[in-house]
């Protein structure tokens, strides 16, 4: 079990206790946040914010794409309180995929984020 993971300069470290320490280096490009409500658009935003490459996924294309609106509004207000340049919000929007296709969503990832609804036979 991880006792501690970083994440510093698209790399993940992490320090496992099994008798033995042991450090993992992984670089990531491509994260999946499996849930598109409003924690996954969240990450989602936050991650490719980040800049990584971000595939957001749901069981539903409304929801996807109500994550995909959710994050489009956060980016957009803070473009008019100036938070950030027009551009920059273009550049995270366009890291950020979404679909309903878990396979596909999966397959690329180098890091799987879940933030699914908290009923089990989602999770």
């Amino acid at each position: 079990m991880p006792k501690s993971i970083e994440i510093k300069d698209r790399l993940v470290y992490a320090i496992r206790i099994d008798k033995v320490w042991e450090e993992i280096h992984m670089e990531i490009k491509n994260v999946c946040v499996l849930g598109a409500g409003i924690m996954g658009s969240g990450i989602a935003q936050v991650v490719a914010t980040a800049g990584f490459v971000v595939t957001m996924r749901d069981i539903e294309d409304r929801i996807v794409e109500k994550g995909l609106a959710t994050i489009k509004f956060h980016l957009d207000s803070a473009v008019e309180k100036e938070k950030i340049e027009a551009d920059s919000a273009t550049e995270i929007m366009a890291r950020i995929e979404g679909t309903t296709d878990i396979s596909g969503a999966v397959a690329g990832a180098d890091f799987i984020i879940e933030a699914v609804v908290e009923d089990m036979r989602v999770k």
